[in-house]
């Protein structure tokens, strides 16, 4: 299992039922994606899950008019990749996630889940206009460490938790930065 940087302040685990009802989306039998959004808030101190959207995907991505929906009151994108066992980021995924608001966001395949987070650094990095040369072909033995090189040269960390052996972990914090104390109270 990867380890998460000492610097997380307020840590944020998701449930075990979130993660099962995540996996469950991630065996849809079309092979379309599911989408959505996490939304959470404080409750007695703790950060605590308020609500899940999810979105069934057409054409086998979530479509930009619904993310626009859920996007603004969300703290933590998701999506499915149904017909993969193992993450690999298509460079939609992650231009769509560049883009974003959201500092977070959740990758679920039948073995494990990625965590893409922006750093705080990700605005100056990206605006200096880096060229990403990203893998088009899902082999993620080999594609992944790549990947997470090109992405940490524009600020986006990731992070791989294999399934049943660890959840996803990361900082609320992180979410703070960008989307403000109005979201998350």
């Amino acid at each position: 299992m990867e380890h998460i940087p000492e610097q997380k302040t307020q840590l944020v685990t998701l449930p075990a039922s979130l993660l099962k009802a995540l996996y469950a989306l991630q065996k849809e039998p079309t092979k379309y994606e599911w989408g959505g959004g996490i939304d959470f808030e404080i409750i007695a101190g703790s950060p605590q899950v308020e609500r899940i959207l999810a979105y069934f995907a057409e054409k086998g991505q979530v479509p930009e008019r619904v993310r626009t929906k859920y996007e603004a009151d969300i703290e933590v994108l998701f999506h499915t990749h149904p017909r993969h066992n193992r993450v690999q980021p298509s460079i939609s995924d992650i231009t769509t996630f560049a883009t974003s608001r959201a500092q977070v966001e959740l990758i679920i395949a039948g073995r494990e889940i990625a965590l893409l987070e922006k750093r705080p650094d990700f605005k100056t990095l990206v605006g200096k206009g880096v060229t990403l040369s990203l893998p088009v072909y899902y082999e993620p033995e080999w594609a992944m460490p790549r990947i997470k090189k090109e992405l940490d040269s524009i600020g986006i960390d990731v992070y791989i938790f294999p399934r049943k052996e660890a959840t996803p972990v990361f900082d609320l914090e992180i979410v703070r930065r960008i989307v403000g104390e109005e979201h998350v109270s």
